[in-house]
């Protein structure tokens, strides 16, 4: 049971990781998509500030959900290794990061 919830917690951590890349790229090619449509009455340097104060505030999260997703991964392996032991606590410990 201990293992089946060790390899479910994997695979989502997994997915994540996989999300974040994809939520990057889309970020990108959003930007791109603006850069292209945007009107010629807004400046580009105040479109440009907008979409790089988005794109920060953005990549800062991204860095968060690595750092947690890096945190989970130390606690299952610990776990694994019988230093830790699988529970609640143990498992919002690592995701917050004390």
């Amino acid at each position: 049971m201990i293992e089946q919830r060790l390899e479910t917690i994997e695979t989502r951590l997994l997915q994540l990781e996989k999300d974040r890349k994809h939520m990057i790229a889309h970020i990108h090619e959003l930007q791109l998509l603006i850069e292209k449509f945007q009107p010629n009455s807004v400046s580009n340097q105040d479109l440009t500030q907008s979409t790089n104060t988005k794109i920060e505030y953005l990549t800062a999260a991204n860095e968060q959900m690595f750092k947690q997703n890096q945190r989970l991964r130390e606690y299952i392996l610990d776990c694994i290794n019988g230093k830790e032991t699988l529970g609640q606590k143990g498992y919002l410990r690592a995701l917050s990061g004390e």
